[in-house]
């Protein structure tokens, strides 16, 4: 049963991703949809939601393991019978059950005693706690710094003959404004759903690139980053790509992407 005063709908899908029932683009999906695409308020309710849901959890698990079942795995875990999970400083510390064998080495508790068994819950965790990451590097971002990417965008993008590919050649000069200032304040996967959206990619390689680890590279360049991400959230807009649609997220945003655009084109 949830908490008093909890969102029942947000608390049963808690269980369904504790079940394991929940693939990870769903979670990503999920959260992507409650919270409009990522706001930071929405996610930090959230993360506070999903803290106290993982503290409970973990709290009523442990319970369960009394003081003779814990010697009874030491002593399996000495004996080399039973493997152990070791922690690593990078895990989620703030929910960590941890100790130190013999050797001195750190073993999680958790994942070792329960095989795992909390794993989902911390992926959603991590997703939920990268994308409140992200929205507060955007949201501390100043006008003079996003001032600054859409300019650099901007000139990119209009060498290459962005500005006149059919679905923005119509935009009228406040709604390409706008449009420079979404993608500067954007995601990568975001931007390279609206490039392929707009017919950019296509126009890279039929007009100046023969080749499509040069746009990679090129892309790479305007946007600071891998050619192997561009290339990797390129692929996910194919639909036949064996490409990996967790790492790789471009997919997700093209309705977002569509949305957006009508926007600019109605001239809001």
């Amino acid at each position: 049963m949830a908490p008093k005063g909890k969102n029942y709908k947000l608390f049963n899908f808690f269980k369904k991703v504790s079940a394991g029932q929940v693939a990870r683009y769903e979670m990503y999906e999920y959260v992507q949809a409650l919270t409009n695409n990522f706001e930071l308020d929405p996610l930090s309710h959230i993360q506070s939601d999903l803290r106290e849901f993982i503290f409970a959890a973990k709290k009523e698990k442990r319970a369960s393991v009394s003081a003779i079942q814990l010697k009874e795995f030491f002593a399996l875990v000495s004996s080399k019978v039973k493997p152990v999970y070791p922690y690593f400083p990078d895990d989620d510390v703030e929910f960590a059950w941890i100790t130190q064998n013999e050797t001195g080495q750190w073993i999680d508790l958790d994942k070792s005693l329960f095989d795992g068994e909390f794993d989902p819950l911390h992926e959603l965790y991590r997703i939920v706690r990268e994308k409140i990451s992200a929205a507060r590097a955007i949201a501390s971002a100043d006008s003079n710094t996003l001032y600054g990417i859409s300019q650099v965008l901007e000139t990119k993008l209009s060498q290459t003959g962005f500005f006149e590919l059919p679905r923005i050649i119509i935009l009228n000069d406040p709604s390409r404004e706008m449009l420079i200032s979404t993608l500067a304040a954007n995601t990568i996967p975001y931007n390279m759903a609206f490039l392929h959206f707009a017919g950019y990619i296509k126009h890279l390689s039929t007009e100046h690139f023969k080749v499509k680890t040069q746009i990679h590279k090129y892309l790479a360049d305007i946007y600071s980053t891998t050619p192997r991400t561009i290339k990797g959230n390129l692929n996910v807009l194919e639909p036949h790509s064996g490409e990996d649609r967790v790492r790789y997220t471009a997919y997700l945003f093209m309705s977002n992407v569509e949305h957006d655009y009508q926007l600019l084109k109605s001239g809001h």
